[in-house]
């Protein structure tokens, strides 16, 4: 599911550092397609920033999930 692969993520994110991009895109794209995920465009570009963001200590993955995660109505 999309938190396992935001923790794939994070376990390399030392080495996204050196990654342009691209390598982030195509580093992303094969973690997605390791758990059976096809993501659009969209949703890769969401997740290079979020890598871009953790790595400058700008947000926390807890923080990053706690925004993109529905709420329940009271």
């Amino acid at each position: 599911d999309a938190v396992a692969i935001v923790n794939e993520l994070k376990l390399i994110l030392d080495e996204t550092k050196n990654m342009s991009d691209d390598e982030l895109y195509d580093q992303i794209t094969e973690i997605a397609g390791d758990y059976g995920y096809e993501l659009d465009d969209d949703i890769i570009q969401r997740l290079i920033e979020l890598c871009r963001s953790m790595r400058k200590g700008e947000i926390t993955m807890e923080e990053y999930i706690s925004q993109v995660t529905p709420r329940k109505a009271v």
